[in-house]
């Protein structure tokens, strides 16, 4: 398999430090042009792309507040059939609004000149993504397909891959993001990077340990640094056995990302090990972080956060987080946690119905069936609830390990 070429460390940065100095040193220019030109919205939203990429790098949630505030300002600044639609759409998915993001797309659909084949493709990929988090898998498969008639694209052969993984297609998704390495010509380190931490997630779902292990390692190669690279390397070591270079790997990402959901991870990691006193005060600090998250972009923090309560409680937050979760993003990922959730108020008839529900949507995981196993077996169902666990071993046979408990990304 050929891999990406990619562009030398002088045109792109080479590791999470020089990215995160390059934009904000790009933000600080970006503000000193748009206050030079207050009526220029291509000025405003450089600032809110770059407040975007800022946010994919840290994770910080200041940087949503900031590009929603330059789009803001740039819509008032175009005018009636002009603007930003496109960015404001990417904001709005970023952020999980999938209707905000809908509603930016239409506009694009007015403007007077037909949008160039580029936006117009990503436009349709949007359309993809957007009828993939409602649970329409055909209609995203079809949306995709018309976004490569019109450009085709490296980050769209990774889309695929993501709904061909989602749909039980593990092969066919290996297989999307090998020709999106093949394609992918002039990427920078991080975009490569991010085919490889997709790629390990991929394999990390059915189970292949050894190889999660090594994508998630050549992405560290390619983009040092990157703390969502560095906590799914802290528990691949986690699963081999390594504790405490576990634990070590996990303070690193939180040193360089301190996202709540390392915390939580690591909170779990030390629970596992019986250090109950650092598990609670790091999930304390973690639970601080999400409420605040939670507060400010719900959408953008639901997921992550129910994962943070299922874990830590209180279980009655578990199922109101859940559904509003679900009612956003109406997928296969959503109803599964609505599931657990369901499963943790004592409501095991809903949960097997929620996963029943789910298989029968064509949406295809192990944790699906563990969910259905764990809700059967609640319900006093043995056989069933075996029957079930067989299932969810012959699409992940390492989901019985009982090291798999340690697994907090890629599930």
């Amino acid at each position: 398999m050929r891999t990406a070429r990619i562009l030398p460390p002088t045109v792109a940065p080479a590791s999470q430090q020089d990215a995160v100095a390059r934009l904000a040193q790009d933000l600080v220019t970006a503000r000193t042009d748009a206050a030079k030109r207050p009526d220029d919205w291509l000025a405003l939203e450089k600032i809110a792309t770059l407040s975007m990429a800022h946010a994919r790098l840290t994770g910080n949630y200041g940087d949503f507040s900031a590009a929603g505030a330059a789009l803001d300002r740039a819509f008032v600044a175009s005018g009636p059939r002009a603007g930003p639609h496109l960015t404001a759409a990417a904001f709005a998915m970023q952020t999980h609004r999938l209707g905000a993001a809908e509603a930016m797309l239409a506009e694009i659909d007015r403007y007077a000149m037909p949008a160039e084949a580029e936006i117009r493709a990503e436009a349709e990929a949007m359309r993809g993504d957007i009828a993939l988090y409602r649970g329409r898998y055909a209609a995203a498969a079809r949306r995709y397909d018309a976004a490569e008639a019109l450009a085709p694209s490296a980050g769209l052969f990774a889309r695929r891959a993501m709904l061909d993984a989602y749909l039980g297609q593990p092969d066919r998704a290996l297989a999307a993001l090998d020709h999106a390495e093949r394609t992918g010509n002039f990427t920078t380190p991080q975009a490569a990077a991010g085919l490889k931490l997709q790629r390990g997630t991929i394999l990390l779902r059915i189970g292949r340990w050894d190889d999660a292990d090594r994508a998630f390692a050549e992405a560290d190669a390619l983009f040092p640094g990157y703390w969502q690279i560095e906590q799914n390397r802290a528990q691949m070591t986690a699963l081999r056995g390594d504790i405490e270079g576990a634990i070590g790997r996990y303070r690193t990402a939180i040193a360089h990302g301190g996202a709540p959901e390392t915390m939580d991870a690591l909170a779990a990691l030390y629970r596992a090990r019986g250090d109950h006193a650092r598990a609670d005060a790091l999930s304390r600090q973690a639970a601080d972080i999400w409420d605040a998250r939670l507060k400010a972009f719900p959408e953008a923090a639901q997921a992550h956060a129910l994962d943070h309560y299922l874990a830590f409680g209180p279980t009655a937050r578990t199922l109101r987080l859940a559904l509003a979760g679900f009612h956003a993003r109406p997928h296969g990922a959503s109803a599964i946690a609505l599931g657990w959730a369901l499963l943790a108020n004592r409501r095991a008839d809903d949960a097997l119905r929620i996963a029943q529900a789910v298989s029968q949507s064509g949406w295809v995981s192990a944790e699906q069936h563990m969910l259905a196993a764990d809700a059967q077996a609640m319900l006093g169902h043995g056989d069933e609830a075996a029957e079930e666990r067989d299932k969810a071993a012959a699409i992940n046979p390492r989901i019985l390990d009982r090291r798999s408990a340690l697994i907090w990304f890629g599930h």
